[in-house]
C-alpha cells in the first residue's frame, strides 16, 4: 500500500531535475474516483495559474507500475504550471517535463485491474440492445436507463450502435 509520504519523496527527487519547488501542493488520495486515475488542480494567483492540489485515486495504491506514473503524470502537470504560469495541459511543455521525469508522455494511462474490478462492483444496470446484443453497463441511474425501465420493450428514442431502438434492462 503506497502512502502521500512517498508520494512526497518522490516529488522532491523530482523537483530536483525539474528545478522547481512543489512542497507546497497538497496531495491526496481520492476514494470517489471511478474513472479518473489522478488530477491537478489550479487557481489563479497574480497573473498566472498555479497547482495547489493533487488527487491521486485510491485504487491505484495495489497497482505498482499506474500508480507510479499516473503520480508523475500529475506531477509534470504540476511543474509544467510552475514553470510558465499557466495550465499546460498535455501540450508540449507538459510532454517535455513528463520525459525529464520518466513519466509516459500520453494523455491516458492503461487500464488497470484495481480500476476494473472496483467499476464491475458499482454496476447497477446492464442494457443490453436486443438487435445486435450489444451491452451498456451503467453505473447510475440515467435517461437512458429510464426510457429502458419504462418502454415495455417497444422501441425507445435511444439509438444502439447497429440502429436498434429496443432494449432489455438485466
Amino acid at each position: 500500500m503506497h502512502t502521500i509520504d512517498q508520494i512526497r519523496e518522490e516529488y522532491q527527487r523530482l523537483d530536483q531535475i525539474v528545478g522547481v519547488n512543489t512542497s507546497q501542493l497538497e496531495i491526496a488520495f481520492s476514494y470517489q474516483s471511478v474513472y479518473q486515475y489522478g488530477c491537478c488542480k489550479y487557481q489563479k494567483r497574480g497573473k498566472g495559474i498555479y497547482p495547489y492540489k493533487i488527487l491521486i485515486a485510491s485504487f491505484l495504491q495495489q497497482e505498482e507500475e499506474v500508480f507510479w506514473d499516473t503520480v508523475r503524470h500529475e506531477y509534470a502537470h504540476a511543474a509544467a504550471a510552475l514553470l510558465t504560469g499557466k495550465n499546460q495541459g498535455h501540450g508540449p511543455v507538459w510532454q517535455s517535463v513528463c520525459q525529464a521525469v520518466g513519466a509516459i508522455p500520453s494523455r491516458l494511462a492503461g487500464t488497470c485491474a484495481a480500476q476494473k474490478e472496483k467499476r464491475n462492483s458499482q454496476i447497477k444496470y446492464i442494457i443490453v440492445c436486443q438487435s445486435c446484443g450489444a451491452r451498456y453497463s451503467k453505473i447510475r441511474r440515467s435517461r437512458f436507463v429510464d426510457a429502458v425501465l419504462s418502454s415495455g420493450g417497444k422501441p425507445t428514442s435511444y439509438q444502439c450502435s447497429c440502429g436498434g431502438r429496443i432494449f432489455r434492462c438485466l
